[in-house]
């Protein structure tokens, strides 16, 4: 295997076709050419993304919703309760067959916030309420940048 420093690696595993990882480790086999990356502190990485998807200017997509309700290890059924929708009302949101609305945008982003401290048992920094308050909800992508050297810290591009 050799190792490769310093990488930047488009995070697809995450379920998310707009993260990507800068100053990754990879390990390539020599033999039979297969990469695999090295994520140290993942559980990290993944909190710091969930932020990045909530504070981010876009509209969220299905997948980013997706994501911050497998951030809070919920199941559907449950989140849906949360933001006072139905189940399939929620499955649409996620599936990309309907797009929430601006008030249920900055629903889902305010309850992933409030459950996500109460479970971590730690106050998110930063004044949470104004940035989604004044998110835009542009439509075009951004893409998230994490480096894995500082997987706290995170950049839209």
């Amino acid at each position: 295997m050799a190792l490769h420093i310093g990488q930047r690696h488009r995070y697809k595993e995450c379920g998310l076709d707009n993260v990507y990882l800068v100053n990754i480790q990879t390990l390539k086999c020599k033999d039979c050419g297969v990469t695999e990356i090295v994520i140290p502190r993942l559980k990290l990485l993944h909190a710091t993304l969930a932020r990045a998807i909530a504070l981010s200017p876009n509209v969220l997509s299905g997948t980013e919703i997706r994501f911050l309700r497998k951030q809070l290890k919920l199941k559907a059924k449950e989140f849906a309760v949360f933001l006072h929708v139905d189940a399939s009302t929620l499955s649409r949101w996620e599936n990309g067959d309907q797009e929430p609305g601006s008030q249920s945008d900055s629903l889902v982003r305010y309850v992933f916030f409030r459950l996500f401290e109460e479970r971590e048992g730690h106050k998110q920094e930063g004044r949470v309420a104004e940035q989604i308050a004044s998110t835009g909800f542009a439509r075009e992508r951004h893409e998230i940048c994490i480096n894995v050297d500082n997987p706290s810290v995170y950049s839209y591009s």
